[in-house]
């Protein structure tokens, strides 16, 4: 049979069932494997991969349905769990590795986008239930009597923001009243300041001394007024 007429018999009916039987037979299946190890076939997929016919098929198919299935899938079996297990014990641990992600930390690109991330609802969904979790719950256990953590609570409690939430605990716990600023403070940082809750919800930074100048029943109207008199308008909030 002719090259020509072997090519038109491979589209026939009969031709495609041929075809697809010798495929599926064993002497097929071990031939094309011992051609798999030849180097002819080697260098061939080489240039394949190489090729801009390969590579522009590939960037198409990656935009599918069904490439975005099949990943999803692979990433779930058992042999690429192992292997990016093994990958990743290699490569992180790796002393190169560690010395360039201490740099990246220290970047102000990685804490740009880490503040970023952080505003996001996928990260606070995630700390949610991260909290919530057992796991969290046992290294707080285990890391709350360390040197280390006391060390990092009393920064915290000594920090602006640690004070604020100190302060906000106290009023939702101990007044039954919310805890929101409707300001940043707009005072030096010589002058201490109190939080004065100008209603039940909002709190306005306001001097200590100016705060606590007036104790008792009429402190809130008193302390407005007072506020008032320095240049802000509390007539909104009260």
């Amino acid at each position: 049979m002719s090259n020509i007429s072997q090519k038109k018999y491979s589209k026939t009916k009969k031709g495609i069932i041929t075809r697809k039987k010798h495929q599926q037979s064993i002497k097929y299946k071990n031939t094309k494997k011992l051609y798999r190890q030849t180097t002819q076939h080697k260098t061939y997929i080489k240039k394949y991969n190489q090729s801009p016919k390969r590579k522009k098929y590939l960037s198409e198919y990656q935009k599918t349905e069904k490439w975005k299935k099949y990943l999803k899938k692979y990433r779930q079996t058992p042999h690429n769990i192992e292997y990016v297990r093994k990958f990743s014990k290699e490569y992180y641990y790796k002393p190169q590795r560690r010395l360039w992600f201490k740099k990246y930390l220290q970047t102000d690109s990685y804490k740009k986008n880490l503040k970023q991330f952080r505003q996001t609802p996928k990260w606070k969904n995630y700390s949610k239930k991260y909290q919530q979790s057992s796991i969290y719950k046992d290294w707080v256990k285990q890391n709350e009597k360390t040197p280390r953590r006391k060390m990092e609570i009393k920064k915290y409690i000594q920090s602006t923001k640690g004070k604020l939430t100190r302060k906000r605990i106290l009023a939702e716990r101990k007044r039954k009243l919310n805890f929101v600023p409707i300001m940043d403070n707009p005072f030096p940082k010589e002058i201490k300041i109190d939080y004065h809750h100008v209603n039940d919800m909002f709190v306005i930074p306001t001097p200590k001394t100016l705060h606590r100048s007036k104790l008792g029943k009429q402190h809130r109207p008193i302390i407005n007024q007072r506020i008032n008199n320095l240049g802000f308008d509390l007539k909104v909030f009260t």
